[in-house]
């Protein structure tokens, strides 16, 4: 019980700092950023390492 009540007071926080503070989201610039990975780039690049020291 006190667990949906959390998750409800939750939802509502979020809804309500929601409109009022718009995340802004990062613009890469045209090369991009080399020194960042995204979390996809990170998982492929660790099945594909894990495939190669694997076979």
């Amino acid at each position: 019980m006190s667990r949906a009540r959390a998750t409800k007071r939750a939802t509502l926080l979020t809804t309500k700092l929601g409109p009022s503070r718009p995340r802004p989201l990062p613009r890469p610039g045209p090369g991009g950023s080399p020194a960042r990975l995204s979390p996809v780039s990170i998982i492929i690049l660790l099945a594909v390492s894990s495939l190669v020291t694997g076979m």
